[in-house]
């Protein structure tokens, strides 16, 4: 168990060593926010460098279980009614955008020629949550590597270009900060580019990012049936006994992000009082703001 623990370690320090910088330039640049210079960073360094094998675990528990803990660590910075609230007000928006994405994935990706399969992720990643999303569907309806692949470059590329331009744009369109919020929490597919954006802008625009993302997130379930229930009907003359017996199994353990349940516990917490001010919270995101 020790030896699989310290597989890790290469990986975790360089991301912690480049979140340190990131952090320290965000500091000297609070304009632009260390999760920005994180993310440019980040990027930069991977393309000049291809880290070594040695990396590689460390690097991915960073990106996924870290950030995951990271969000729920936010979750002791706010309440129960800020969480039923702010979904509420925002979930119009995020039916409105779901319908939307895919609506224009069948129209637009039907008339440029673009595979069934890809279509169908771009969509689910645009309209969900970027690469859980595609992972999830891609379960579902096994597509190509090559899908998979075009998929998620392709929400990679809007993403880190959403998280350098939303900022800017919300400051040019003078957005208040619940607004900014409800923005990038719908429009920005990855969690991470929607943390760094949010509070890139502001404090209280990255709570509720943070929380109108994790809201948006929890439809990827309902999404999941419904293509699958497509598929299944699509895929029916073709799908042999065999198959039917080992690959129409829903892998919920995968599907399902885990991670917003404890994000709901720690909010429960926060909401009985025991967390009033952590030393981790930034200033905008203690209870009762």
């Amino acid at each position: 168990m020790f030896d699989k623990r310290l597989v890790l370690l290469p990986g975790l320090v360089l991301a912690t060593g480049l979140a340190v910088v990131a952090w320290v330039a965000g500091s000297m640049a609070p304009v632009v926010g260390g999760p920005v210079f994180g993310i440019v960073l980040g990027m930069t360094v991977r393309a000049l460098w291809k880290p070594p094998p040695l990396f590689a675990k460390g690097l991915a528990f960073a990106g996924k279980y870290v950030l995951q803990a990271s969000v729920v660590l936010l979750g002791l910075g706010l309440s129960l009614g800020q969480l039923l609230q702010t979904g509420l007000e925002s979930f119009p928006v995020m039916m409105g955008t779901l319908f939307i994405a895919f609506g224009a994935m069948f129209v637009f990706g039907r008339l440029l020629r673009v595979d069934g399969e890809l279509r169908t992720l771009i969509g689910a990643g645009t309209a969900i949550c970027g690469g859980s999303a595609i992972a999830a569907t891609s379960a579902v309806i096994a597509p190509t590597q090559a899908s998979i692949a075009y998929a998620i470059s392709t929400i990679f590329l809007y993403n880190a270009i959403a998280v350098l331009l939303f900022p800017f744009l919300g400051h040019l369109l003078d957005l208040s900060q619940n607004a900014f919020g409800l923005w990038a929490g719908t429009a920005i597919n990855d969690t991470s580019s929607v943390v760094g954006a949010g509070y890139t802008y502001g404090m209280a625009a990255g709570d509720y990012a943070v929380v109108v993302k994790l809201t948006r997130t929890t439809m990827i379930i309902p999404m999941v049936l419904v293509i699958a229930f497509f598929h299944i009907r699509a895929k029916r003359k073709e799908m042999t006994s065999d198959a039917a017996a080992h690959g129409s199994g829903l892998p919920w353990r995968k599907i399902v992000p885990w991670f917003i349940l404890w994000f709901v516990l720690a909010v429960a917490i926060s909401s009985r009082g025991s967390f009033r001010r952590l030393p981790w919270t930034p200033p905008g995101c203690s209870r009762g703001r």
